[in-house]
């Protein structure tokens, strides 16, 4: 592992974890996201349209919305 691998690596561990909700119709792009995000430590919850989501909010502290 070079310095820099090295470096990302203790930064990633430094972060807190986060409950991130994943929101999106296309349920690969959700699972994608969902991956990348339990590999970087969160915890991620999915939901595939903001029907769905609302219902979910009701568990969450919502930090970040951000839609395309």
């Amino acid at each position: 592992m070079s310095k820099t691998d090295s470096q990302v690596a203790v930064a990633i561990e430094q972060q807190h974890s986060a409950r991130v909700m994943v929101v999106d119709d296309d349920p690969v792009f959700r699972s994608v996201t969902r991956k990348f995000l339990e590999a970087i430590g969160h915890q991620v919850v999915e939901a595939g349209d903001g029907l769905e989501a609302s219902k979910c909010l009701v568990r969450f502290s919502l930090i970040l919305f951000f839609a395309i």
